[in-house]
C-alpha cells in the first residue's frame, strides 16, 4: 500500500516532466515499467491465495506492459509497432480498463452472493432458534398443563371430600336433633346445624361455578335464609337488595354471618309475622351488608353470646371490617368492610 500511494503521488510529477522524448523514455523504463511488474507481482500474488478476480488484473496489466515497451521500441528507433497496429496503447489502456470493469462486476457479485449466502445462514439461524423456542415453549406449556390439571384434580377431589364430610356431619347433627327431647339442646343443634348449611350451600355454588354456571351472591343468601325458615313456624317476609356480588374468598363469612343475623331475627324479633330486609351494596370500594327486622327490637345483651361472638370474630378478623348494631326500633345490623378490585 506504501508503495502504490508513492506511485500515485509522483505521477503527476513524472507526467509534468515527460516533454520530450527523452524524459519520456526515461519515465517508461524507470517508472511506468516498473509500477506495471510490481502490480502484476500483486495481482499474482492475490491469484496464488485465492482472489479469483486478480486474474483480470494480471491481463489488463500484461497488455498495459507490453504496450509501454513496444512504444519504448519506438521511440529508440528499434522497432516502430505503429506500422502494424497503430492504436497499440489505445487498445492496450482501453483493455485494462474493461477488465478491470469486469474484475469489479465480478468482485461485486462475489459480495452478493456472500451476502446472500450470510443473509441464508443468519435465517436459518433464526429459524433454528425459533424451532428451538417454540419446543421449548411447547414442553413448558405442556408441563404447565400437566401441572394445572394435576392441581384441578387435586382440588376437586379436596372440594368433594369436605363437601361429603359437612354433609355427614349435618346428617348425625339431624340424627341427635331426632333423638333429644330438650328444647334447648335442639335449638342450640338446628342454630349449630344452620351454621355447617351455609358453608355447605356455598361449596355446592362454587361446584356449579366450576361448571361455567353463572356464580352470584343472591342464590347463597337465598339459600342460607331457606334453611333457617324451615326451622321455625313464622310467617316472615324476606326483601332482598343485592346491588353487588361479594368476593368468592369473603363469600363464605358474609354467609355464617348472614346465618347467625337471621336466626337472631326468627327467634327474638317476631311472634308470627314480620319483615326482614337483607341489602348489600358496594360504594367507592366499600361493601356495605345491612340485615334489618322489624320486630320489637332486643336488649344486645339477650343476643345469643356465642352468635354475637361468631359475628364479631368474622367481621373483624376475617373481613377485617366494622359492624354496627340499631336495636332500638326493630333491629338494623350494618357491616362494611373494603374490598378491592
Amino acid at each position: 500500500d506504501t508503495v502504490l500511494k508513492a506511485y500515485l503521488y509522483i505521477t503527476p510529477i513524472v507526467a509534468l516532466l515527460s516533454y520530450d522524448n527523452f524524459l519520456f523514455n526515461l519515465n517508461i523504463i524507470a517508472f511506468f515499467i516498473p509500477l506495471g511488474f510490481f502490480v502484476l507481482f500483486i495481482g499474482f500474488y492475490a491469484l496464488s491465495n485465492g482472489v479469483k478476480q486478480a486474474k483480470f488484473y494480471v491481463i489488463g496489466w500484461s497488455f498495459v506492459i507490453v504496450s509501454l515497451l513496444l512504444t519504448n521500441l519506438r521511440t529508440m528507433n528499434f522497432f516502430d509497432i505503429s506500422v502494424y497496429f497503430a492504436y497499440i496503447n489505445e487498445f492496450a489502456f482501453a483493455s485494462e480498463a474493461l477488465l478491470f470493469s469486469v474484475a469489479l462486476a465480478h468482485r461485486i457479485n462475489i459480495l452478493n452472493q456472500e451476502k446472500e449466502l450470510a443473509n441464508a445462514r443468519l435465517f436459518a439461524i433464526g429459524q433454528k432458534q425459533k424451532e428451538e423456542l417454540k419446543e421449548l415453549v411447547e414442553e413448558k406449556t405442556k408441563d404447565l398443563s400437566s401441572a394445572l390439571e394435576e392441581k384441578e384434580i387435586l382440588y376437586k377431589e379436596l372440594n368433594h371430600r369436605v363437601k361429603n364430610n359437612l354433609q355427614m356431619i349435618l346428617s348425625l347433627i339431624k340424627l341427635q336433633i331426632n333423638q333429644t327431647d330438650a328444647q334447648g339442646t335442639k335449638e342450640q343443634l338446628n342454630i349449630t346445624k344452620n351454621r355447617i348449611h351455609s358453608i355447605t350451600k356455598l361449596y355446592e355454588l362454587l361446584h356449579l361455578r366450576e361448571e361455567n354456571v353463572n356464580f352470584n351472591t343472591l342464590p347463597y343468601f337465598e339459600k342460607i335464609v331457606q334453611s333457617v325458615k324451615e326451622n321455625f313456624s313464622k310467617n316472615i317476609t324476606i326483601d332482598y337488595k343485592i346491588t353487588h356480588d361479594v368476593k368468592v374468598q369473603n363469600l363464605i363469612y358474609c354467609g355464617l354471618i348472614l346465618n347467625e343475623l337471621v336466626t337472631n331475627s326468627f327467634k327474638h324479633a317476631f311472634k308470627d309475622d314480620g319483615e326482614i330486609h337483607i341489602n348489600i351494596h358496594k360504594n367507592r370500594g366499600i361493601v356495605s351488608l345491612r340485615v334489618q327486622d322489624s320486630g320489637k327490637g332486643f336488649k344486645q345483651e339477650n343476643f345469643n353470646s356465642l352468635g354475637l361472638t361468631i359475628v364479631e370474630t368474622l367481621v373483624t378478623k376475617q373481613l377485617e371490617g366494622e359492624m354496627h348494631i340499631d336495636s332500638i326500633s326493630g333491629c338494623t345490623t350494618t357491616i362494611t368492610w373494603r374490598e378491592d378490585v
